[in-house]
């Protein structure tokens, strides 16, 4: 349980996440446009655990988001590439 990369970044790219992104994308439950900014949203989606984690002063778990969202932001180009955001059939 949990989320995936969060304590091992490497498991943003491991089978489990690629294949559920490629499910998502043969069933079209989100728009092109939404593939095309989808590294990003999951970056925005992170605040919301920011959020949780300020609220019950969780220090150690707000270091742990911090990171993360610091992981996704420098690596959002490899995350694209990784996660197959590119115009191409499946």
């Amino acid at each position: 349980q949990g989320c995936a990369g969060i304590e091992h970044p490497e498991g943003l790219a491991m089978p489990m996440v690629t294949r559920f992104l490629k499910e998502l994308r043969r069933e079209g439950l989100i728009s092109g446009f939404g593939w095309t900014w989808f590294p990003e949203y999951i970056l925005a989606l992170r605040f919301a655990w920011l959020s949780e984690w300020l609220r019950k002063n969780d220090t150690q778990m707000l270091e742990t988001e911090l990171a993360f969202m610091n992981i996704l932001i420098r690596h959002m180009a490899e995350l694209r590439d990784i996660w197959s955001f590119k115009e191409e059939p499946l």
